[in-house]
């Protein structure tokens, strides 16, 4: 099997891509400055007592409702104006990082999540141009159904499209 597909096949691997994206995306925030003082990051680390084939902790953190997931630690500095070391704080929890089973799902509260199959787009209006020309808002409500709105360009009508069905906004 070539490695690339291999590796989509190895929950350690995917675990050891979510530290480093989260890892990376986090350093990218810092150094915060606000009214003269600046949060240096200086160390990022999670630590990973989880082993993977201890199924009967996987067990019991689903059957007590808890999560089966990493603590995410860093160490950070405050600095004054002139760059002098006011505060200093080491291994402070900043969240969790759950971990992937080796059944490719994470345990969130107890219940068992295989998030391939949890996609979705939040609630929002999400607007593009068509290939034809047409302008689109889709409305993905966080209660309701989803409908779409429509420009026509060219007759500079609105039309929601509803149901299968497309309703004239005004004529």
């Amino acid at each position: 099997m070539p490695e690339k597909i291999n590796n989509l096949f190895d929950h350690r691997l995917q675990n050891l891509q979510l530290e480093n994206a989260l890892k990376s995306s986090i350093k990218r925030i810092f150094p915060i400055e606000n009214a003269g003082k600046t949060i240096l990051l200086n160390n990022i680390y999670i630590e990973d007592n989880l082993d993977d084939n201890d199924f009967p902790v996987q067990k019991e953190a689903k059957i007590k409702r808890k999560s089966w997931h990493m603590p995410i630690f860093a160490d950070f500095e405050i600095l004054n104006e002139n760059g002098k070391v006011i505060s200093k704080q080491t291994k402070l929890k900043i969240g969790n990082l759950p971990k992937i089973t080796n059944r490719f799902t994470t345990i969130i509260e107890g219940n068992e999540y295989q998030t391939v199959n949890q996609l979705r787009r939040k609630s929002g209006i999400y607007s593009r141009i068509k290939r034809n020309g047409e302008l689109e808002a889709e409305f993905n409500l966080a209660k309701g159904k989803n409908f779409k709105m429509q420009l026509d360009p060219v007759s500079q009508l609105f039309v929601i499209s509803y149901a299968n069905r497309k309703y004239r906004l005004w004529t």
